[in-house]
């Protein structure tokens, strides 16, 4: 079933920066329509930015109620992993909706150190070559870039 939402709020900041938490809080407001899945990835995942628009606004992510909400919140950061997943700013810009953006930073040596240390429990972060790794994080933490 098709919502029709018009106006999103997407948190964009890299991981390890509190994104969990601000779209945590954020979702509280009652006028706020919080995505179903944290990280929907919609643009920046092949898979289901073919499935189309209509499909990233169905009740299977989200839980739209039009005399209720206001704005539907989702956060995904993917979406500023450039080159990385290199579709999100291209992909949204098509989008004939109303977004707003928060970016949220942390300094980026912490950042690097968490997420550095989150990879080693996961098999991304400990199976592969550590300069790769390495490089992907540090890629993610050049916030100049990423919002150019």
């Amino acid at each position: 079933m098709l919502t029709n939402i018009k106006n999103f709020a997407l948190i964009i900041g890299a991981m390890k920066c509190g994104t969990t938490s601000l779209f945590y809080y954020l979702s509280q407001h009652p006028e706020i329509c919080s995505c179903r899945e944290k990280e929907p990835d919609f643009f920046t995942n092949d898979a289901k930015w073919y499935q189309g628009f209509n499909w990233y606004q169905s009740y299977e992510l989200w839980n739209w109620k039009p005399t209720v909400h206001k704005i539907a919140l989702e956060a995904s950061t993917s979406y500023t992993k450039f080159p990385i997943k290199p579709n999100a700013a291209e992909r949204i810009s098509q989008i004939e909706a109303k977004f707003k953006f928060i970016y949220i930073l942390r300094n980026p040596i912490e950042r690097i150190e968490s997420h550095y240390s989150y990879g080693l429990t996961k098999p991304w972060g400990r199976n592969k070559d550590i300069s790769q790794v390495l490089s992907q994080i540090i890629t993610v933490s050049k916030y100049a870039m990423q919002l150019d």
